[in-house]
């Protein structure tokens, strides 16, 4: 499997924003044959932007995991 045929390291570094608290979020997924990485920036002078970003990383991760084969043939094909 290429999982097991590839190494990856990954690390997050964010900027802090402009409050005390970073909103920034970010998350992946290494399957047998494929992988993603996802970052969303959360808008700090927004109420609700940290859990806005885990929302949205958390969102494409899941479409990726349940749809990843589909997804990647048809991108594949194009």
């Amino acid at each position: 499997m290429r999982k097991d045929e590839a190494k990856f390291i990954t690390e997050f570094l964010s900027e802090a924003g402009t409050k005390a608290e970073n909103s920034d979020y970010f998350g992946y997924i290494l399957l047998d044959n494929y992988a993603i990485w996802a970052v969303a920036d959360g808008f700090d002078e927004e109420d609700g932007a940290k859990v806005a970003a885990r929302i949205a990383v958390e969102s494409v991760i899941e479409y990726f995991y349940a749809t990843s084969h589909d997804l990647i043939m048809t991108l594949l094909r194009k």
